[in-house]
């Protein structure tokens, strides 16, 4: 006779059988439907076992394949209650190949707070758009504890990995501390999404880093206000960012330096504290019809080259540091 607690019972079906029963001399070799305890069904039981662990793999493979657009939500009454667990039930998934491609939504409800870091690592989840039902989402910024890279981002990404693409607009709040408490970092390789109108507004340090080879697609993107520069790019890497609005920044709209190569056309870089725009390094600035004026009227800060840049400023509004369409010791500005 069986053991009728080793029977397993019909809730345990729906989940992945640890064990496959092994029958044992004595028994009766009988067929039929699995019932252990009557001897009936004894062949049938380990076939059983195998046959669930099956279709429950085979489910679960199911489930991971994401094969059109989906959307979760965040915040209190959503699926999730943080950003960074909705991600990592997302990272699960298997995007499929789709001709022109599909994103998967992540919406953050009326008054979700965000109190984390979203931090990425050689991971690609540029298939998902983070969203929000609200015009602004605060960020806390005493959340912003970890290291990450060189700063203590936000949202950040290092070692080759893609951020989801950003869709809402941020505003940090004024608590906890503003050291290198930057928006946006994408450093070694990592590459980030901005769409037009999403942001980091009020960002204790950068609104955006973009250090060792980091990529930023920022096209209509909003930095304003930031502790330091609205956009900080250097070390060989590349930022589109048209249209940006970098206005009112503690120090500098943006600074491109070490090889760093910049496209702020039309962007509004007015306001800064210290520099609108400066390349530095052998760095590269497009700055085309962009506002770049600290003040009211021109000055040598508003427009500046130093140590070997470039910048193209072709109908920008400001002032230069040095003589324009000349080549010097600090590099050269277009006009």
């Amino acid at each position: 006779m069986v053991d009728v607690a080793s029977v397993p019972t019909f809730a345990e079906l729906e989940q992945f059988p640890e064990s496959v029963p092994m029958l044992q001399n004595g028994w009766q070799p009988t067929g039929g439907p699995v019932d252990p305890a009557d001897n009936q069904g004894l062949l049938n039981w380990p076939l059983r076992e195998l046959t669930d662990r099956t279709r429950y793999l085979k489910t679960r493979i199911d489930n991971m394949a994401v094969k059109a657009a989906d959307l979760v939500t965040v915040g209190a009454g959503g699926e999730f209650l943080t950003i960074n667990e909705a991600l990592i039930a997302l990272s699960e998934r298997r995007p499929a190949y789709k001709p022109g491609g599909f994103i998967t939504e992540l919406r953050l409800l009326s008054g979700f707070i965000m109190a984390e870091q979203v931090l990425i690592s050689g991971l690609n989840m540029g298939w998902i758009t983070i969203t929000g039902d609200d015009a602004e989402t605060f960020i806390d910024r005493a959340y912003l504890t970890q290291q990450f890279g060189i700063r203590i981002p936000a949202f950040g990404v290092l070692d080759g990995g893609v951020l989801p693409r950003i869709g809402q607009l941020f505003t940090m709040m004024n608590t906890g501390s503003a050291t290198d408490r930057c928006g946006v970092l994408c450093g070694d390789g990592g590459g980030a999404t901005v769409l037009g109108g999403a942001g980091v507004k009020l960002a204790g340090a950068d609104g955006a880093n973009v250090a060792m080879g980091g990529r930023l697609s920022a096209t209509g993107a909003i930095f304003s206000n930031a502790g330091e520069n609205g956009i900080n790019a250097g070390g060989s890497t590349t930022v589109s960012a048209i249209d940006v609005d970098v206005s009112g920044c503690a120090v500098r709209g943006v600074l491109a330096q070490n090889l760093a190569s910049v496209n702020i056309g039309n962007g509004i870089c007015t306001g800064a504290g210290s520099v609108g725009i400066e390349a530095r390094d052998g760095a590269i600035i497009y700055a085309g019809n962009a506002q770049c004026r600290k003040g009211a009227s021109d000055s040598t800060s508003d427009i500046v080259a130093t140590r070997g840049s470039r910048i193209s400023a072709y109908g920008a509004i400001g002032g230069t540091n040095i003589a324009v369409n000349t080549l010097t010791a600090n590099g050269i500005i277009y006009r």
